[in-house]
């Protein structure tokens, strides 16, 4: 039987070593349990509503993103931004999600996974 790590120890290890951390869990072949096939998983950024970044995954386990982009009236900007919590960020989740992500793109691109 594997060892249980307490979560104060598991918070340790992703605070002094995010990348090693990060690292095996884009190896490893998990589904969270809370997240269901089927169902769109939206966001909103954090200086307007009007667009949406939307997740969704089928059945089968391939994932799909779409990012729906409409100009902030008031500056004219279609980019989303997720800000830190220094910058009164809401989505701090969401935020940490992409920057795991980018760490993903960047490894793939160093060293593609082939099956």
């Amino acid at each position: 039987m594997a060892k249980k790590i307490s979560d104060e120890a598991l918070q340790r290890l992703f605070e002094d070593e995010p990348e090693r951390v990060i690292g095996i869990l884009l190896k490893s072949n998990f589904w969270p349990q809370s997240i269901s096939p089927g169902v769109v998983y939206q966001s909103h950024d954090d200086d307007t509503q009007e667009g949406t970044l939307s997740v969704l995954f089928h059945e089968m386990g391939d994932g799909f993103v779409d990012i729906i982009s409409k100009p902030d009236p008031n500056e004219g900007d279609v980019s989303h931004r997720y800000r830190t919590m220094f910058g009164g960020g809401r989505f701090l989740r969401v935020l940490t999600a992409l920057k795991i992500l980018a760490l993903a793109i960047k490894l793939d691109k160093e060293s593609p996974i082939r099956m």
